[in-house]
């Protein structure tokens, strides 16, 4: 097989997001509101958290605050596609996910696109590493998560929800993460960025030849092009249409600054988390 290289290359710097404030993890059901108050490690549903466990190879697609497919910095888009007017929004990605007792974590790798042609290593770059013990953590028995900051702190809040795909044999997830800011003091709060990523299970390791496909660079945009989704409930309330069939509702306003109601949903499932004093007062799965 061909030489490969794991790190950090030339092509851009390595990036480790910020997961925000130390937080318990709660145990959640479908249709469950978790209130904070009075519950500990000890209810985290162990048994679908394990449904993550494993190696995921995916596609990732970065989001504007708008909510629309973000295209690749032109450092990682190889001569060859920008001479032709191509452009390109996705990422090839390999997820590690480790569940040690009640704790999650996931460590995501993108591929970065080759832009030479004399170039034969695939190299990846750290893309995300997420601890659910940095966050307020709900799951249900059929593996769907959602983590969301603890708190609003300087930096807004995030949400990521993880959705399982109906498919035991053949396991797929779909993960959508948002953040959220104030753009101005006592404005309410916006989306600020976001990031989904289409994942399904594999038996390969990050060294394998299969995972280097067209030299790191997508076109087929499998995620970026998808249908939009909007709230089953009240599609006029307003919304931020996500590629993959998913949505976020953000709920805020300047009369109340440290109140904030954020719900990401994908088809007829919703995860919903309540701020109230800058803190998590609940979150449901439904």
């Amino acid at each position: 097989g061909r030489a490969r290289r794991r790190g950090t290359g030339a092509r851009g710097p390595r990036r480790r997001e910020d997961c925000g404030h130390p937080l318990r993890q709660v145990r959640g059901t479908s249709s469950e509101v978790q209130e904070v108050q009075g519950l500990d490690e000890a209810g985290v549903d162990v048994e679908g958290l394990r449904l993550n466990e494993g190696r995921w190879k995916g596609i990732l697609c970065n989001l504007t605050r708008f909510g629309s497919a973000q295209e690749l910095p032109p450092m990682y888009v190889p001569d060859a596609f920008r001479e032709w007017g191509e452009t390109l929004y996705e990422w090839n990605t390999f997820c590690e996910t480790r569940v040690e007792g009640a704790r999650l974590t996931h460590d995501v790798r993108r591929q970065v696109p080759l832009t030479a042609c004399e170039s034969v290593q695939a190299q990846f770059e750290e893309e995300a590493l997420t601890d659910s013990g940095d966050f307020h953590c709900v799951g249900d028995a059929g593996g769907n998560l959602l983590l969301a900051s603890k708190a609003i702190g300087a930096q807004g809040a995030v949400l990521q929800a993880s959705f399982a795909g109906g498919d035991p044999a053949a396991p797929t997830r779909t993960r959508v993460e948002v953040s959220v800011k104030r753009y101005d003091d006592g404005a309410p709060f916006e989306m600020a960025s976001g990031k989904i990523v289409l994942e399904e299970k594999t038996e390969l390791y990050m060294d394998s030849d299969e995972l280097d496909r067209d030299g790191g660079v997508r076109q087929t945009n499998e995620v970026a092009n998808t249908a939009t989704g909007s709230p089953p409930d009240d599609a006029s309330s307003p919304f931020i249409a996500l590629p993959l069939d998913s949505w976020v509702r953000i709920t805020s306003s300047a009369d109340e600054p440290d109140s904030l109601v954020l719900a990401i949903g994908k088809g007829a499932r919703t995860y919903t988390v309540t701020y109230e004093d800058l803190e998590v007062s609940r979150a449901e799965m439904s």
